[in-house]
């Protein structure tokens, strides 16, 4: 663990609230000119090769303009 720890720039792994932390970010008024984005949260180490958790926003939560 130690050394997968040594490879994220910020010497830590993510928790589940950090991931819920972007996702509401996201969902809110304050993303509200972000768009078709795909955005890591992975403590900055960069690593397309990892598996990716795509977030889905439900319908009745989305804009419509």
């Amino acid at each position: 663990m130690a050394s997968l720890i040594d490879t994220i720039p910020l010497g830590r792994m993510a928790t589940t609230t950090g991931v819920a932390d972007v996702a509401e970010f996201l969902a809110g008024e304050r993303s509200s000119f972000i768009t078709d984005e795909e955005v890591l949260a992975n403590g900055g180490s960069g690593n397309r090769t990892a598996p990716r958790c795509s977030l889905s926003i439900p319908p009745h939560q989305q804009r419509s303009w």
